[in-house]
């Protein structure tokens, strides 16, 4: 069973359109050699936290792992919400804080976004092919 979010996550946009949130999610998770699993978590001020647990063994960096996520980003969700947009890194060991049901803590989640680990999408560098700190890295 695949969750697809809850049901009263989404952004309307300019055209009145609703974009659910869950699409944020789905398109940063089509990365699965390099991101775990992804939870956002919509705040009142209609901004997003995307909670990002990287895979253990994966070979890139946070900063790759980051731009790729920013990239995939560009091309699959409207522009408008990207600069609402902030990025927190989890690693594998931290793990993300459980309710006593088993689920993921929103609520917990929450309370964790008013801290220096998070990373605004536009203060992510480009990185690109020929970058010395990604040449040894396959």
């Amino acid at each position: 069973i695949k969750m697809k979010g809850r049901i009263d996550d989404y952004v309307i946009l300019s055209d009145g359109k609703m974009f659910p949130t869950y699409k944020i999610e789905e398109s940063i998770s089509k990365d699965t050699k390099n991101v775990m699993s992804c939870t956002v978590i919509k705040h009142d001020d209609n901004t997003y936290t995307c909670h990002i647990e990287a895979q253990p063994d994966s070979r890139r960096d946070i900063d790759y792992i980051l731009f790729s996520c920013r990239e995939r980003l560009r091309k699959d969700i409207p522009k408008e919400i990207l600069p609402r947009i902030f990025f927190r890194v989890r690693e594998y060991s931290e793990g993300f804080p459980m309710d006593p049901s088993g689920k993921r803590s929103i609520r917990t989640l929450k309370s964790e976004d008013n801290t220096d680990k998070l990373i605004y999408i536009g203060e992510i560098e480009d990185i690109t092919k020929n970058d010395t700190n990604q040449k040894n890295i396959i």
